[in-house]
């Protein structure tokens, strides 16, 4: 009966607080909807890089505060959520990236958003009221395009940190100081300057960090020469922007006259292209300097250059077996007019032959100057290398008719260099010019030579079996036709019609062995189309002059033309894969390298590198899927490409910053890495990302960490003692919180404190100054406990001098009160705080106490309980979050570097002296002969919710244990069920909280159980 009585007076309780509920949702007015102020109506936008931005949180209920802010990204056609973050609280709430949510949907595994395509942004705040028919506001939206793969994009950013400190170097690394009086600045396009790098007249440079620009701008660069001309060699700037994202801009070398200035836009992967005077909006048209690594990569690849200062390189060739030693060749690398250099394996480049053209080439691109050497096979019994080339009937004489060869080269000192050239094969009187030449030389798994020849701009001789253009021939190392080559004959002598393979191709520049079905595939340039085929014996691939005819046995045809160039496989019969997981083996990667010396970015079909599936069967299942495309100003490409032991390794072809000379030394070797994002988290194991499942509801965050309840308490991060899938923390626990978007309340400001943008600022950076925020008590019976988190900022001074939170007694102080950072009771460095205080100090000056100058120190009644120097600058203006967690005899401090990373300042440091009091919370400031800016927002306390009526951070239907089993009864199963628990001395049976399982535990379960709940 006392059961059924209780359970009476249970529901009587629940139906009154639902009825509270009900009268609080129903006064509750939810958040006004956001005004969004970026993505910028009108703007087209970098795919890569989407801002999103909204005004200040604004409440129409009082008291009401900003907790977190959903942002979501749809696609238009069709409607469907493809990016979100969820309730993200911190600076995130109004002005997020990319970055900090997840892809999803058809979107999933992606980096970027889709160029050319439409979306919409959606965006609602959330409020701390708590009742959930009213905390959310209304959605806003605003629709979107992204522009095409082929647009340049300008840099934006709103800041720049000062930590890291921003550098300026030489591109070999060494610090570079400008003359004195010389200024590098970074300036947004409306005017507002982000960053000063200033020559000194002591030597080195004055960096200026002036504060953050209203809104993202487009970057800009002036150079501006001192009262002495300045000569500048090309330099980095590198620095990381307010989003915490690491920059370089590519500054040109360049000469000025005294106060002359030079200007540059800066795109968006920190090419420099030349300013004019007056221009307002970025020009991209004049490259200045491009930037070291120009290729934009699909999600699960990166790029990275690993050799430089090649000339026109337009094949690579790896040894097959290289040798161990660091000094081993690894691969040769091409180049088109003449040389053939050797990348060891300790990436030393040195030249393996010179001078093999015995004519001058033009050097007209496009036109007669794209004719040379243009490829090599590594012999993989020997490492002797077979190259194609052209040659001049007459030596030095490029108008004489050039004709196609192959010549083998020796080495008598391990592949490091040519010691002798033997001409194999000869076609002769065969003519060939620019392109359509002698190409692409392969072993195949037979270990005979295969050898690609173009027509020569004589589509009739791809048909003619007495010449070799537009053919693949088959031969032995010597030159020799195999007689089971299949228009080979005794009867009329042996004879060029002997060697061929295949016919019928116009220019069959790129080739490579697939091993899983022993198949030569081949990249042709056709007039306007291009054709990817599979080489068969005997078979004519029919070109006959037209683009019909390039449809002739294509497994694919690029319409219109994209000048495919060359082509590899990822196969575990090469370097183990590359690198690539299994899934990737026998995918074929194409370079396209659009129209010859074309200035400007590529796309998904121009100067890009493409993924192709092919089935075992020779048919093909998937592709083109682009994994990297140019992005630079200049007219780099993708020409070369072959699988090496850690990726694919291609080249750029063209010098990136000298697009005025074609033929200019300088281009790239560059490695493809397989380099896939790791997945998002999916802690609970669902198959969903962490994101999405909060999103959607599938999982809560009571504590707001990002991560869902069940994880938390799966991991042991939070207790669930009464198992209701809610942390305990949030069972037990209230959070008060203060985000100062629209207002200071419920903290006063005192001196110099302001609200400034949505944070407190206690000071500005001014000597001598002190600014407080006060709240009043959170309960005015005596502090036994407190749980505070907040964000600050100290920096953009000279240095000094430091920040407190304090807790003290509201008997002795007031809310007007004004302190330092030593705490209440002081306005200056000395004398230490006064009695009825609880400090912490964030103190960045030794005022000679011994602090030191970047200490974190806890004082109690005026009395040092403890110093720490944090692994970071505290002066570095980045905000850090901190911690603070008083149990009424430790304290408990931890905070975060500018990586976000927690550090444990304190681990429960006993507090000897302190007197319990009804404590003002607040933070003070102060500013001394040196100054700083010190900041704070996102304060938060911790007070006793309404499941923990004695607040002591117990949920209270877990300090009644009589319904062990949780079936709503108190009976014999629940001795049963602690019984079992108990005897397995499982921390469930510890009922009475004191950390062991233990017969204590027994006389509290059977005291609540003999009285039907509890006592």
């Amino acid at each position: 009966m006392r059961v059924s009585l209780q359970f009476l007076a249970k529901a009587v309780r629940v139906l009154t607080v639902a009825a509270a509920v009900s009268t609080a949702a129903a006064q509750n007015q939810p958040p006004l909807a956001p005004v969004i102020t970026e993505p910028i109506v009108g703007r087209i936008i970098n795919p890569a890089d989407l801002h999103m931005e909204t005004g200040p949180f604004s409440d129409p209920n009082p008291g009401d505060t900003h907790v977190c802010t959903d942002w979501e990204v749809w696609t238009v056609t069709p409607s469907q959520r493809v990016w979100v973050t969820a309730c993200i609280g911190g600076v995130e709430r109004l002005h997020t990236h990319l970055g900090d949510g997840v892809f999803e949907n058809s979107h999933a595994g992606r980096r970027t958003l889709l160029p050319d395509t439409q979306y919409t942004l959606r965006v609602r705040h959330r409020d701390s009221s708590g009742v959930a028919a009213t905390e959310w506001s209304a959605w806003s939206t605003r629709d979107f395009t992204t522009g095409a793969a082929t647009a340049t994009f300008p840099l934006e950013t709103d800041d720049v940190r000062t930590t890291p400190t921003p550098t300026l170097r030489e591109t070999s690394g060494v610090s570079y100081a400008l003359a004195s009086g010389a200024v590098v600045r970074v300036r947004g396009d409306a005017g507002g300057v982000l960053l000063d790098v200033t020559g000194r007249v002591s030597g080195g440079n004055q960096i200026t960090n002036p504060a953050a620009l209203a809104a993202h701008e487009h970057i800009k660069v002036q150079v501006q020469a001192g009262a002495e001309s300045l000569t500048l060699p090309k330099t980095d700037l590198a620095f990381t922007n307010g989003q915490g994202v690491a920059v370089v801009i590519y500054l040109p070398a360049l000469s000025l006259a005294p106060g002359a200035v030079a200007s540059y836009w800066v795109s968006s992967n920190g090419s420099t292209f030349v300013a004019l005077p007056g221009q307002t909006q970025p020009d991209f048209s004049t490259l200045a300097r491009g930037a070291s690594v120009a290729w934009t990569t699909a999600s699960d690849f990166s790029a990275e250059i690993v050799a430089t200062g090649f000339q026109l390189p337009v094949n690579i060739a790896f040894v097959p077996n290289p040798r161990p030693e660091p000094d081993a060749p690894a691969f040769y690398v091409v180049e088109l007019y003449g040389q053939i250099k050797v990348v060891r394996r300790n990436g030393v480049v040195s030249d393996y032959a010179t001078g093999l053209l015995n004519f001058n080439p033009t050097g007209n691109f496009p036109g007669s100057g794209e004719q040379g050497v243009a490829c090599a096979a590594v012999d993989p019994t020997n490492g002797d290398l077979f190259v194609t080339l052209l040659y001049s009937e007459i030596n030095g004489d490029e108008t004489s008719p050039h004709h196609p060869a192959v010549d083998r080269f020796t080495s008598t000192d391990g592949g490091i260099t040519a010691a002798t050239r033997t001409r194999v094969l000869d076609l002769t009187p065969e003519v060939q010019g620019q392109s359509h030449q002698i190409s692409n030389i392969t072993f195949g798994p037979d270990g005979y030579l295969y050898v690609h020849v173009g027509d020569g701009f004589d589509a009739n001789s791809s048909q003619l079996l007495t010449q070799a253009r537009g053919k693949v021939l088959r031969m032995t190392r010597t030159g020799q036709a195999i007689s089971t080559n299949p228009f080979y004959s005794t009867s009329d002598g042996l004879n060029r019609t002997d060697l061929i393979f295949a016919r019928g191709l116009r220019n069959p520049f790129g080739g490579a062995w697939r091993y899983s079905d022993a198949a030569h595939y081949m990249v042709e340039n056709g007039p306007s189309v291009d054709r990817f085929s599979r080489l068969v014996s005997g078979r004519n691939y029919g070109y006959n002059g037209s683009d019909a005819s390039m449809a002739t046995f294509a497994l694919y045809n690029w319409n219109p033309s994209t000048a495919p160039v060359n082509i590899t496989f990822v196969q575990p019969e090469v370097f183990g894969g590359s690198g690539f997981p299994a899934s990737y083996y026998g995918r074929a990667y194409v370079t396209q390298s659009g129209g010859t010396y074309g200035i400007g970015p590529g796309s998904n079909t121009y100067k890009v590198i493409t993924e192709w599936q092919i089935d075992s069967t020779g048919v093909l299942t998937s592709g083109p899927r682009p994994v990297a495309y140019y992005n630079g100003g200049g007219a780099s490409s993708a020409v070369a490409i072959a699988a090496g032991p850690d990726g694919l390794y291609f080249s750029d072809f063209y010098k990136e910053d000298s697009f005025t000379n074609p033929i200019a030394r300088g281009s790239n070797i560059l490695r493809l890495r397989y380099s896939p994002p790791p997945p998002p988290p999916d802690c609970n194991g669902n198959g969903v990302p962490d994101a999405t499942d909060l999103a959607n509801g599938t999982s809560r965050d009571c504590d707001g960490n990002g991560i869902p309840d069940e994880c938390d308490i799966a991991a042991g991060r939070a207790t669930d003692c009464n198992g209701n899938g809610v942390p305990d923390s949030c069972d037990t626990q209230t959070l008060l919180l203060a985000n100062f978007n629209t207002a200071a309340a419920p903290f006063q400001l005192n001196g110099n404190a302001a609200l400034v943008n949505g944070a407190v600022r206690l000071t500005t950076a001014t000597g001598n100054l002190i600014g407080t925020a006060i709240r009043p008590p959170l309960s005015q019976s005596p502090m036994s406990r407190l749980n505070a988190s907040f964000d600050f900022r100290i920096g953009n001074g000279s240095g000094a001098d430091g920040m407190c939170f304090a807790a003290f007694d509201s008997t002795r102080y007031t809310q007007s009160a004004l302190f330092s950072e030593e705490g209440p009771g002081t306005t200056s460095n000395t004398p230490p705080s006064g009695p009825g205080t609880l400090v912490v100090q964030f103190d960045t000056y030794d005022n000679g106490g011994g602090e030191g100058e970047n200490t974190i120190e806890i004082m109690s009644n005026g009395v040092t309980m403890g110093r720490y120097t944090p692994s970071f600058d505290m002066e570095d203006y980045v905000y850090h979050h901190a911690t603070v967690l008083f149990d009424g005899e430790t304290i408990s401090v931890r905070v975060t570097n500018a990586s976000g990373v927690w550090e444990t300042a304190f681990d429960h440091l006993p507090v000897t002296n302190y007197t319990p009091f009804a404590a003002l919370l607040g933070f003070g400031g102060r500013t001394g002969g040196a100054t700083n800016e010190h900041w704070l927002d996102n304060v938060a306390f911790a007070v006793p919710g309404p499941n923990d009526a004695n607040a002591n951070g117990i949920p209270d239907d877990c300090e009644c244990p009589a319904d062990f089993n949780r079936d709503g009864g108190v009976d014999g199963g629940d001795v049963e069920a602690f019984y079992l628990v108990w005897i397995a001395g499982l921390s469930q049976a510890d009922v009475n909280f004191d950390g062991g399982v233990d017969g204590a535990d027994v006389a509290r379960f059977f005291e609540a159980w003999e009285a039907g709940g509890c006592p």
